[in-house]
């Protein structure tokens, strides 16, 4: 869990077991605002809404366009079972100032996986970032791999550990952390993607909902099942 705020684990919990109390009810229409900044980024359901997002926001940057390819090693039915759920798209389109996410730790503490913040200058072999609230960082390409079930690496893919930041789906946000995020839970239909999209936030004053709908608070059947057993 992301927080230690108890009212607010309280909220999550309660939403994760598909129910709408009266303080899940206060809570959803008191983070509606009409008005949200383009530093924050959107969760949607669908991956062809984050794509059709991002590039808009992409193609609204008056800078050179740069694509760096991601390059794999491995078995071709690994590889394409990696594609599938990698944090990393097969090629990054880039500009300078574009919104992006970090999606590794950093072994020196300087940045977080779901840490944000703006590209300020690109060469072929480093990304320097302006991290939003903070300082500039140097990226350089890094490895990401899958493990079988022996826990050996049977894919590793090359690229600059990073994808645009406007938008991301739910499932993809999953082992992020985010500082501030909105997501219209109005359009989300599957069960358990609530309570995934409202507890990437460090804390409840970064979640900005656009709309909601109690339809929309339905729990994981396999969550359901696991509380009840115990």
């Amino acid at each position: 869990m992301r927080t230690s705020d108890s009212e607010f684990l309280q909220i999550l919990n309660t939403v994760r077991n598909g129910e709408i109390s009266p303080s899940v009810v206060d809570f959803l229409n008191g983070r509606k605002v009409p008005h949200i900044n383009d530093d924050l980024t959107c969760l949607f359901p669908h991956r062809q809404s984050v794509d059709e997002y991002n590039i808009t926001k992409l193609e609204n940057i008056r800078h050179p366009l740069r694509s760096f390819q991601t390059t794999y090693e491995g078995k071709a039915k690994d590889i394409e079972a990696f594609r599938k759920h990698a944090p990393i798209p097969e090629v990054l389109t880039l500009k300078k100032d574009a919104l992006v996410m970090l999606r590794q730790n950093d072994p020196q503490g300087r940045w977080a996986n779901g840490s944000v913040g703006h590209i300020r200058k690109i060469t072929d072999s480093e990304l320097s970032i302006q991290l939003l609230g903070g300082f500039r960082v140097d990226v350089e390409k890094s490895e990401f791999t899958l493990l079988n079930a022996d826990g050996t690496p049977v894919v590793r893919a090359t690229n600059f550990p990073l994808n645009l930041a406007w938008a991301m789906t739910i499932h993809k946000s999953q082992g992020t952390t985010l500082d501030s995020m909105r997501v219209n839970l109005k359009k989300i239909w599957e069960p358990g993607q609530a309570y995934v999209a409202l507890s990437r936030a460090r804390s409840p004053d970064g979640i900005f909902i656009e709309d909601w709908s109690p339809r929309s608070i339905l729990a994981d059947p396999q969550v359901k099942q696991f509380h009840g057993s115990l």
